[in-house]
């Protein structure tokens, strides 16, 4: 009877940790698939049609909060532009929520994000991407099947990264892109 406690035991240890620290190999995945320029591998980290729906699901939003805020109800043509500009969002976001496109948003905000002290002592500045590490960069499980990574930009325009777990394996499902952004 305490053998087949303690193999229970260890089983449900062993997979309360594996799922504990999926988060981090899939980032890690990421990170690494982003640094080598490798779509395929970024492919097996993210799901793409989650992740355009969650990005198409942002703009239709911004852009019906300023179809409030700019009364086109009264106007004809406004509301027909509006919805002209919402199908053209997204083909955009079908065309650019891709491993490239991916690739070049984390790029970007990663380096941005990295803490001063990371410095090379060479002339060239580190151009790896660092999503688990680095000062400007928190992580937090909302759920246990739910993961939060922000990266800390500049002047408050932080990126969200949203991990969800699929059985026993977790993926990129959502962005939150930076407040403000549709606003500019």
């Amino acid at each position: 009877m305490n053998k087949v406690f303690a193999i229970v035991a260890v089983a449900v240890v062993l997979v309360v940790g594996y799922v504990a620290v999926g988060p981090f190999v899939t980032l890690y995945g990421i990170q690494q698939a982003v640094n080598d320029k490798d779509a395929e591998a970024l492919r097996d980290n993210v799901d793409f049609p989650a992740l355009r729906e969650s990005v198409k699901g942002q703009f239709t939003a911004a852009m019906t909060q300023q179809m409030k805020q700019s009364d086109t109800e009264s106007n004809g043509f406004a509301a027909l532009g509006a919805g002209l500009a919402m199908l053209m969002v997204d083909k955009a976001v079908d065309q650019f929520v891709t491993p490239e496109g991916l690739t070049a948003l984390l790029a970007n905000d990663a380096r941005s994000a990295a803490p001063a002290d990371q410095t090379q002592h060479d002339d060239e500045p580190d151009k790896r991407v660092h999503l688990i590490r680095g000062g400007r960069t928190d992580w937090s499980f909302q759920t246990p099947s739910r993961f939060l990574v922000t990266i800390h930009g500049d002047k408050g325009k932080d990126l969200g990264l949203v991990l969800r777990r699929q059985d026993l394996t977790w993926r990129l499902t959502a962005i939150q892109l930076p407040p403000g952004l549709f606003e500019q």
